[in-house]
């Protein structure tokens, strides 16, 4: 699935610059956005464009095979 690499990339690139390599506030249209509002937005926007590009069956399973790996090593 190119297209949901592409799409993991670009999400992955916002994660970076809005919510892990800020070291100032996020202010937009002079508003104060808090840190959880924008975990929110971001979270909410990952589940929605993976969901929508067709990779859901690749994601489940590997999100399924991950919790069992780290289940085993506990």
């Amino acid at each position: 699935h190119p297209i949901s690499l592409i799409v993991f990339i670009v999400l992955m690139a916002i994660w970076l610059f809005l919510y892990f390599l800020r070291d100032e506030p996020l202010v937009i249209f002079g508003r104060l956005i808090s840190d959880s509002t924008v975990l929110i937005v971001l979270s909410v926007l990952t589940l929605a464009l993976l969901l929508f590009t067709g990779a859901t069956s690749n994601i489940l399973i590997s999100l399924a095979v991950g919790v069992f790996v780290v289940l085993i090593h506990a």
